[in-house]
């Protein structure tokens, strides 16, 4: 994947959407907890990207892209499946 090619806010509106999921479903309190944790760091990180904080060819932006890629379908995908 090339940093070049993704739409940084786009990726930050799904985090958002899924985050929102997050916030109103009946979860688990740690399993709630976690997935805000896991967020903030995508949104930390997709801001420091969006805002030029964080060169697109530093050491680990491909693989951490990956995550946050990953990580709000599978968060969509298993709350709306609910």
């Amino acid at each position: 994947m090339e940093t070049h090619d993704l739409d940084v806010p786009a990726l930050i509106k799904e985090l958002d959407e899924a985050c929102a999921l997050v916030a109103n479903a009946d979860l688990s309190a740690g399993l709630k907890n976690d997935l805000k944790s896991k967020a903030l760091v995508y949104a930390s990180f997709l801001t420091d990207l969006n805002d030029g904080r964080l060169a697109p060819e530093h050491d680990g932006v491909v693989q951490m892209l990956a995550s946050v890629r990953e990580f709000s379908p599978m968060v969509r995908n298993a709350l709306t499946a609910r």
